[in-house]
């Protein structure tokens, strides 16, 4: 019975596990290099060109990840002093960023309980 609740509990975990993976990979400036170089990608509508969209998009991401607070993103500014985001997108910011980082605490989690089950297995001859 012991077995079958932890083989349960592996097999919940590794798909959120391959899942916070992906997510990981897709927050990376790698990725968008990638993304941004792909002869599909469609322009952007509001005027930003590749060049700028790879200058500016890796602070969103570094602000999705990092422990800044929103004038990490709030104190961008274009070359002619006009800021890089309204008040409505860094609201946006805010609230994209809370979502990603519980994503990645639950990711780390399972991360973690895998490690630990196993350890149990391997050492504890499950």
């Amino acid at each position: 019975m012991k077995f079958t609740i932890l083989s349960s509990l592996v097999a919940i975990l590794v798909p959120i596990a391959l899942i916070g993976l992906g997510l990981r990979v897709l927050l990376t400036p790698l990725f968008l290099q990638i993304e941004y170089n792909l002869p599909y990608f469609p322009p952007d509508e509001y005027g930003f060109t590749k060049e700028d969209r790879l200058k500016w998009a890796p602070y969103a991401l570094d602000y999705l990840v990092n422990n800044e607070d929103i004038s990490y993103l709030g104190d961008l500014e274009f070359e002619d002093g006009a800021p890089l985001y309204n008040e409505r997108e860094l609201s946006h910011m805010d609230d994209v960023k809370l979502v990603t980082q519980g994503a990645l605490r639950v990711w780390h989690a399972a991360l973690a309980l895998l490690l630990l089950l196993g350890a149990w297995a391997w050492f504890g001859g499950w």
